[in-house]
């Protein structure tokens, strides 16, 4: 996660608790998950979490390019 706060700001882009939960997700999956698939996942616990936050935040950490391992 520190990783990705690192690469966030570098861009100039805010560290928030929703994209740091996206990224926790794609992380720690093997699966390449749809957006639909990681917003219900989110739910429980980012009930206030929207769809269209989960396609910004795909396409914002797309245009970024973070490494997901190192």
């Amino acid at each position: 996660m520190e990783h990705l706060a690192a690469m966030l700001k570098s861009k100039q882009l805010k560290v928030t608790p929703q994209r740091l939960a996206i990224f926790n997700i794609l992380y720690n999956t093997v699966e390449h998950p749809s957006a639909e698939t990681l917003y219900k996942a989110l739910q429980p616990t980012h009930p206030t979490m929207s769809l269209a936050t989960v396609y910004k935040t795909l396409d914002t950490l797309k245009k970024s390019k973070p490494s997901t391992r190192t």
